[in-house]
């Protein structure tokens, strides 16, 4: 895939779905992406990491040509697939759609647009984690197995349960 072509891929994700975009390069590498930053002639700007590592994200450059695929590590309902490809038999709209002449001209530098994702505000992920919270909690109620309780909580009813055992007096 060409640099406009995955430069117009792009811009369809709405960005509340960037943070679930793993992307494969051309050499191994699994990359998780948590933020798209910006989106150069010849290279995507994001904040990511390595898949299976825990470490913080780090800014990455990564060259058009060094990506071989993307995918979603969510599960994605019909709405979501048609927000970000369409549907069949549409066209995307002239914002979405990169001109050839756009990004694959001699090189002229002006005749290039970058294109920057804005950073995300408190208010944009406050309503990222209630848009988050009602899907987690529509999933619940479909048969999914319940989430088990946190650590704090079970190290409290266990400190609980023993304090209750000491005050008790001891039977015969």
């Amino acid at each position: 895939m060409q640099g406009a072509a995955w430069i117009g891929l792009l811009r369809r994700i709405p960005p509340a779905l960037h943070d679930s975009l793993v992307l494969m390069t051309t050499t191994g590498f699994e990359i998780v992406l948590h933020r798209l930053i910006r989106l150069d002639r010849d290279f995507l700007v994001a904040l990511g990491r390595l898949s299976g590592s825990t470490d913080q994200p780090k800014l990455l450059i990564i060259p058009y040509l060094q990506m071989t695929y993307l995918s979603f590590n969510k599960k994605m309902d019909d709405a979501e697939i048609d927000s970000v490809l369409g549907r069949p038999g549409t066209t995307p709209s002239p914002a979405e759609r990169p001109t050839a002449a756009r990004y694959q001209s001699a090189r002229p530098e002006d005749d290039f647009e970058v294109i920057e994702f804005p950073k995300e505000t408190p208010a944009v992920a406050a309503v990222a984690q209630e848009k988050l919270a009602a899907e987690q909690a529509d999933s619940d109620g479909k048969g999914q197995k319940a989430q088990p309780p946190s650590k704090t909580i079970l190290l409290a009813r266990l400190r609980q349960r023993l304090a209750d055992d000491i005050a008790k007096p001891p039977s015969r």
